[in-house]
């Protein structure tokens, strides 16, 4: 009886041996796989952080738009509600457009505007005559979600770079802005001094708005400029690339007017400066 139950102890302890160098290996193997499962989603981390750098609005989003809060030399500061402020620097390649007076004969159908009523007027008043209109043309047929062109849109991980001096508003840049009635979209009709325009105001959907010009309606549209255009209290939407400090090399910048110290829209062009 001795003799039977050695041989199958040797065995079972042969067997727990084996199976113990198993778990062991397979430990060993488990650890390997976790430090590269480590390491692939390390990969994907970092790429995403890199992404985020660019615009999220896709490759015609600007790569800074807002109100100019400083300007020295050939670099401004351009900041926006939504994404922080941006240093943005240009070169004799870079091309400006800036706003221009026009006149109510210039507006067509299909033109891209953008006009507030009088300070303090409804939000909401689908009839109003406007304080401010501004004239841009349509890119590709289209007029972006704010009445601009081409629906561009502010990046949400565009690069940032702090105010001069710890990251505060200048002294003397503008701020605060009363409510008063929009309407932004694509211009439908024009009868005298009349404008029906398909305005995307408060959602996705147009809604018909009627907006009359009057004699103390400024009309503005774009025009090709110079950097001597880029002042303090005006707005900018920038095209261009970051670098690696965050500062964008500008290569194109349009220059319009805030209202009420502020650029309208997601994206920050001037409120009535498309």
């Amino acid at each position: 009886m001795h003799r039977s139950i050695t041989p199958r102890s040797g065995s079972m302890l042969l067997a727990t041996g084996l199976a113990l160098t198993v778990v062991a290996l397979a430990a060993c193997g488990g650890g390997s796989s976790g430090g590269g499962t480590s390491q692939t989603s390390a990969a994907p981390a970092g790429g995403a952080a890199a992404g985020a750098a660019g615009p999220a609005g896709g490759a015609n989003a600007p790569a800074a738009s807002g109100l100019i809060a400083a300007v020295s030399g050939s670099t401004m500061q351009v900041q926006s509600q939504q994404n922080g402020q941006v240093a943005v620097s240009w070169s004799t390649a870079t091309s400006f457009t800036d706003t221009v007076s026009t006149t109510l004969s210039a507006v067509k159908a299909g033109d891209c505007v953008f006009a507030t009523g009088p300070s303090g007027s409804s939000t909401s008043a689908t009839t109003f005559t406007a304080a401010t209109l501004s004239v841009t043309p349509p890119v590709n047929g289209a007029c972006g979600a704010a009445g601009r062109p081409g629906g561009q849109g502010q990046g949400t991980g565009a690069p940032r770079s702090g105010f001069p001096g710890g990251g505060n508003r200048p002294s003397g840049a503008p701020g605060g802005a009363a409510g008063a009635a929009v309407a932004n979209g694509s211009v439908t009709s024009v009868s005298g001094s009349t404008i029906v325009i398909a305005s995307r105001a408060g959602g996705s959907t147009p809604a018909s708005r009627t907006v009359t010009v009057g004699g103390s309606t400024t009309l503005t549209t774009l025009a090709s400029s110079t950097s001597s255009a880029v002042k303090v209290g005006k707005c900018a939407t920038v095209q261009g690339k970051a670098d690696t400090s965050g500062t964008v090399a500008a290569t194109t910048v349009r220059i319009t007017n805030a209202v009420s110290g502020q650029c309208g829209g997601r994206f920050g062009a001037g409120a009535n400066g498309g």
